[in-house]
């Protein structure tokens, strides 16, 4: 007990971030609420719930624009990193829709009409692996994509080379015995 007042010490009063497990601050966004003229009473459960969003959506754009430095070989974030992150996200484009990230930069997207054509070899690989992709004859444990499509590749052109081959010897044949009957006919 105190000497002066007589009653006892009171034990040190925990701030209301500290008991929600948050770390934005609830009582400056309960102040900024009365403040603001939202409403003539704020609840005591209003700040709390706005402080837990803010730091929601605060983790979920620091996590997905550290993600888009990381892919940049970058260790700090950027305006630009999280431009990136804001709009790659689908949800979060959409909330931020109509908001300007100063220094951000655009998203890089080419028509698909600029882009080059396809050559023929190239889409007979593509073919090849989304074919052989169903297939249960390759495995394809942690090995490298190169090695997987140059298997591939040597795979088909070897079939293809047989078939080739054996489609020739057989019209030589068919050739050499037409032109044998012929000849002994006459």
């Amino acid at each position: 007990m105190s000497a002066k007042t007589g009653k006892s010490k009171k034990t040190k009063g925990s701030a209301r971030s500290t008991r929600a497990g948050l770390v934005f601050p609830v009582g400056r966004l309960h102040r900024i609420l009365r403040k603001g003229n939202y409403a003539q009473r704020i609840g005591a459960g209003a700040p709390v719930y706005i402080a837990a969003v803010l730091e929601y959506l605060t983790a979920e754009v620091l996590e997905l624009a550290g993600n888009a430095a990381r892919d940049n070989k970058k260790s700090r974030i950027n305006p630009r990193h999280l431009q990136l992150a804001v709009r790659n996200d689908e949800e979060l484009n959409k909330l931020l829709t109509g908001v300007t990230i100063s220094e951000g930069g655009v998203l890089p997207s080419i028509q698909a009409v600029l882009l080059p054509k396809k050559t023929v070899a190239e889409k007979a690989e593509s073919e090849i692996l989304r074919n052989a992709a169903h297939s249960s004859s390759i495995l394809f444990d942690n090995r490298p994509f190169f090695e997987i499509s140059s298997e591939l590749r040597q795979r088909t052109d070897v079939r293809v080379r047989r078939a080739a081959t054996t489609t020739i010897t057989t019209r030589r044949t068919q050739r050499r015995a037409f032109t044998a009957t012929t000849t002994s006919v006459s």
